[in-house]
């Protein structure tokens, strides 16, 4: 999403620029705005962006060129809620824009709304001005991409699916589509149709070996979905060969060679993976279960549950987990303990699928 959303947001002000026809296309500010747009320098943008408008609120350049750099800043921020806060400052931007050109008929800044609307989840509103892009621009796969988006926050999912089959239509190659259509199955529960779907679109995937190994890691969901652990390893040991450095897919391995019983294999994994210091929570839950778990089948229960506690302070909706537990429980005579945590995760039941 991200790299293409910094080109649909250059796109964006060179798009309306040619129609704004005013005084201030000629303004050097708005000259030097949009030079360091094209360079990426997204701060100082913002910076000289609101120090125009703070003397001209209303200029219109200024507004769209300071609003896509707010954007493009607030990707990087870790805060939620700062990120959501700069969000909300494009949209003004954005919306002050609109208000300015009320008759603007650009589909890319009914886009950029809708994006700005998905991130608070505004549902709603998203889809308003998902719907206003398409009927701008028919043929935008953006447009369609941004609308499946808010159908899936509105749980609309049968209609999310059609939006995004149809986004994926004018963007064929476009894995992170793909992607979000395999989502739309798995929520649906067609998971056959799921896999059938990704199969199809294996002949048509971009040259990029990182687009590549996340079509697999997609692949690898689909097939786990269906319960095929052979072709689920095929799938994840072509994404890690495509893309050995990223960190999400060495957790998938670990768990999978444990589903096929390659213990030691398994082993190796999960201590490569937690050996990434930006592993994330859930993940990193994963692989200390399944070093908890082999611990377990060589009979060192107290050992296993350093691990498996651990595990399960990451991840507390992790029925696996919470059963591997009592069993270690059970194992060094801590009958009691394991029968409250039977209560416990009785009471936090959740679908393993989900």
């Amino acid at each position: 999403m991200g790299s293409s959303f910094v080109q649909i947001l250059l796109v964006v002000f060179i798009g309306i620029a040619p129609a704004l026809q005013d005084a201030s296309t000629t303004d050097p500010r708005i000259t030097e705005l949009n030079a360091l747009m094209q360079k990426g320098q997204f701060l100082k943008v913002l910076n000289k962006g609101r120090a125009i408008l703070h003397d001209q609120p209303n200029q219109p350049q200024s507004l769209m060129l300071t609003g896509a750099a707010c954007i493009e800043l607030a990707r990087t921020i870790k805060d939620t809620n700062a990120k959501h806060q700069a969000y909300a400052e494009a949209e003004n931007l954005f919306q002050r824009f609109s208000l300015v050109h009320p008759n603007h008929n650009n589909s890319k800044v009914e886009q950029s709304l809708a994006r700005c609307c998905l991130i608070r989840k505004d549902w709603k509103n998203a889809i308003q001005h998902a719907d206003k892009s398409i009927q701008l621009s028919p043929s935008s796969s953006m447009a369609h991409r941004i609308l499946g988006e808010a159908l899936t926050g509105n749980q609309q999912h049968e209609k999310a699916l059609q939006t995004l089959k149809k986004a994926l239509a004018f963007s064929p190659r476009d894995t992170s589509i793909m992607h979000l259509i395999q989502g739309e199955y798995h929520t649906l529960r067609k998971y056959a149709e799921g896999l059938s779907f990704l199969l199809k679109q294996q002949d048509n995937l971009p040259q990029s070996a990182q687009l590549k190994s996340q079509f697999y890691n997609t692949l690898y969901t689909a097939y786990i979905s269906l319960n095929d652990i052979e072709n689920a390893q095929i799938a994840i040991t072509k994404a890690i060969t495509l893309n050995p450095k990223e960190a999400k897919f060495a957790p998938e391995m670990a768990l999978n060679l444990y589903r096929l019983g390659r213990s030691e294999d398994s082993k190796l994994w999960a201590e490569k993976a937690l050996g990434y210091s930006h592993l994330k929570t859930k993940p990193k839950a994963i692989c200390l279960r399944i070093l908890g778990q082999l611990l377990s089948h060589e009979g060192k229960y107290q050992e296993a549950l350093n691990f498996l506690e651990k595990s399960y302070r990451f991840n507390p909706q992790d029925r696996s987990t919470g059963f591997a537990i009592v069993a270690a429980l059970r194992r060094t005579g801590q009958n009691e303990k394991a029968k409250e945590l039977i209560k416990k995760i009785n009471a936090n039941h959740a679908d393993p699928r989900e």
